[in-house]
C-alpha cells in the first residue's frame, strides 16, 4: 500500500482565499458528495481555529458567495454544502472510492490545501 501526501494551491477554492485573508487554520471533513448535471454538490464539516473576530469575518464572506447553499455554525465547528460548477473526470478523480483520505482535509493561512491519501 502507499501513502500519498500533497498540498496544493486552487484559485477557484471557496474556503482557502478566506482561511488566507483571516490568518486562519481549518480541517474538513468531507461528507457526502453528488454530481447532478455539470454541479457538484458536497457536503463538509470544517473545525476552524484561529482568532474569535477573524473567524466571525470569515464566516461573513463565506455566508455572501453564491456556491455556499448552506451553512451552520456551532462555535469552531462549521457545516457547509456547496454547489460546484465541474467535469466529470475531475469528479471522479477527487471522489475516487478506491482513495482512502486517512487524514482530515486542510486550509492553512499561507493559502494551501492539503491532503493524506
Amino acid at each position: 500500500m502507499w501513502y500519498l501526501k500533497f498540498k496544493l494551491r486552487h484559485r477557484d477554492c471557496i474556503f482557502a482565499p478566506l482561511v488566507k485573508k483571516y490568518n486562519l487554520s481549518i480541517e474538513f471533513f468531507p461528507l457526502r458528495h453528488e454530481m447532478k448535471g455539470k454541479n457538484l454538490y458536497t457536503s463538509a464539516l470544517h473545525v476552524t481555529k484561529g482568532d474569535e473576530k477573524d473567524i466571525k469575518k470569515y464566516l461573513k464572506d463565506l455566508k455572501k458567495n453564491p456556491r455556499v447553499i448552506e451553512m451552520e455554525v456551532s462555535k469552531e465547528i462549521i457545516f457547509t454544502l456547496t454547489k460546484e460548477e465541474t467535469d466529470k473526470e475531475s469528479y471522479e478523480a477527487i471522489y475516487n472510492t478506491k482513495i482512502l483520505y486517512i487524514t482530515p482535509g486542510y486550509n492553512t493561512p499561507d493559502g494551501y490545501e492539503g491532503w493524506e491519501v
